[in-house]
């Protein structure tokens, strides 16, 4: 198991809980407008570019909005949020700590904007942390096809075998695996009950010992 060169994380509800403030903006917005946000449509929506996201959203809730204009309010919400609410998810730091030390490379695969990745990557001062980061402004398809990741693996100057990804949501492994990664599936408290079958390992968290104990192998 020790073959594995880098990893690559996701990063709403994988990195940082964003999937929680995501779920209040999305629920203020549709508030507002006399409908409900539920877990089922946030998994539906979940992994998308955001704009994407947001045309799911309407289509599903037979919403006539044009997306951009909604798409804009949520986004300058959830942009504020971002910068004074957002936290990272239990065990972030130490595991990047432990592969820093262990010298493999590290990218983040992410469907959000530039602008929300780069917010919190600085928020967090772990800029300097990762090879290279990709977002899904820098691919056309979004996950679960494997672009977004194919791109990260080039990045990183590695084969796609060599390198084990980190999801949260079941897109994401589909998306690790059409590339050729090795997928890892850390479900959230909003994508648990989402089927992990394809994955090639389930953990609990970031710092769980089965994660650790593949790159001590």
């Amino acid at each position: 198991m020790n073959k594995f060169k880098a990893v690559i994380f996701d990063m709403d509800g994988l990195m940082f809980d964003t999937e929680t403030l995501f779920s209040a903006v999305q629920t203020k917005l549709l508030r507002k407008r006399g409908k409900t946000f539920t877990l089922e449509l946030q998994n539906k929506m979940m992994g998308r570019k955001p704009v994407d996201a947001i045309k799911v959203m309407l289509a599903e809730l037979g919403m006539d909005e044009d997306p951009l204009a909604v798409a804009k309010e949520r986004d300058d919400e959830y942009l504020k949020l971002l910068k004074t609410d957002s936290r990272p998810m239990p065990g972030l730091f130490n595991l990047l700590k432990f592969l820093t030390e262990g010298q493999f490379k590290k990218a983040i695969a992410s469907g959000s904007y530039h602008l929300w990745i780069n917010t919190l990557v600085d928020k967090f001062n772990i800029r300097k942390e990762f090879d290279a980061i990709v977002s899904g402004e820098d691919v056309t398809v979004a996950k679960p096809a494997p672009d977004i990741y194919l791109l990260a693996v080039s990045k990183l100057g590695v084969r796609p075998d060599e390198c084990l990804v980190l999801e949260d949501a079941v897109n994401g492994i589909r998306a690790a695996k059409a590339a050729g990664c090795y997928a890892v599936a850390v479900p959230s408290e909003f994508t648990k009950h989402q089927d992990f079958s394809e994955a090639d390992l389930v953990i609990s968290s970031l710092s769980d010992p089965k994660l650790l104990g593949i790159f001590a192998a």
